[in-house]
């Protein structure tokens, strides 16, 4: 059987999507998909900062992560803004309405303990990349704007 590679964006859908039932705020879950990427060799960067949504509010201190390409991997926006489709939730490239502005990127040292302590599960109870079951694809494009430096 021929299996692809998923790329990062697949691999971060299906990471993201074990961990969103867990009982975690943005700061939590960014933990987390930073352990779950970072064991894979997937490159992303755990950002801080503010996320607007027109029309609909503003978190003024919100954690996400960020795969290159300006990819966002967000699934607790909803938290704090509700359930309107405006609102993001999971891996996607912002919309024009949606504004991610950085304010710093962090370092994450997340160890096997930190994450069984966030999940109360451990790494390997979660996906992983593996060669036989990997698949390549792109994520759709939609553009927004993620803003680097101070809000």
């Amino acid at each position: 059987m021929n299996m692809e590679i998923p790329s990062p964006e697949q691999f971060a859908a299906r990471s993201l999507q074990s961990l969103d039932g867990l009982a975690l705020e943005c700061d939590g879950l960014s933990r987390s998909l930073s352990m779950l990427l970072q064991r894979d060799d997937i490159e992303h960067t755990v950002c801080v900062g503010e996320l607007v949504v027109d029309g609909v509010g503003r978190i003024a201190l919100h954690w996400w992560v960020e795969l290159p390409g300006g990819v966002v991997c967000d699934a607790r926006a909803r938290m704090w803004l509700g359930s309107d489709a405006r609102v993001p939730h999971g891996v996607f490239r912002p919309e024009s309405t949606q504004h991610y502005r950085l304010r710093e990127t962090l370092e994450m040292v997340c160890t096997p303990t930190i994450f069984w302590i966030l999940t109360g599960k451990p790494l390997e109870a979660f996906p992983s990349i593996q060669a036989s079951d990997r698949m390549v694809g792109p994520t759709g494009a939609r553009s927004g704007t993620i803003q680097r430096g101070a809000a």
